[in-house]
C-alpha cells in the first residue's frame, strides 16, 4: 500500500511542476525574447520559431522539491488524523 500512495505522490508532483510552469508571474519568465518555464528552477526553455531546451536537472530538482513537501504534508495529515480517533 505504501508503494501505490508514493506512486500517487509523484505522479502529483509532476503534475503540480507542469501546471505551476506554465502560470504567468509565477513559472514563466520572458528574457530578451527567451520564455522559461519552470519554478523553483526552470526546466523548459523556448527560444522562438520552433527552437527550446529541456532541462533535465532542472525538472528532476523541482520533482525533488514537490516530491519532499507532499510526503512531509501527507505524515502531517496522518499524525494529525490519528491523533483526532
Amino acid at each position: 500500500m505504501k508503494k501505490k500512495n508514493n506512486e500517487k505522490i509523484l505522479f502529483l508532483s509532476i503534475f503540480i511542476i507542469i501546471i505551476i510552469s506554465f502560470i504567468p508571474e509565477i513559472g514563466i519568465r520572458i528574457d530578451e525574447g527567451y520564455y522559461f518555464f519552470g519554478f523553483p528552477a526552470q526546466w523548459f526553455v523556448y527560444y522562438g520559431k520552433y527552437q527550446y531546451s529541456f532541462e533535465i536537472l532542472g525538472f528532476l530538482f523541482n520533482i525533488v522539491i514537490f516530491y519532499s513537501l507532499f510526503l512531509l504534508l501527507n505524515k502531517i495529515s496522518r499524525k494529525f488524523s490519528s491523533n483526532k480517533k
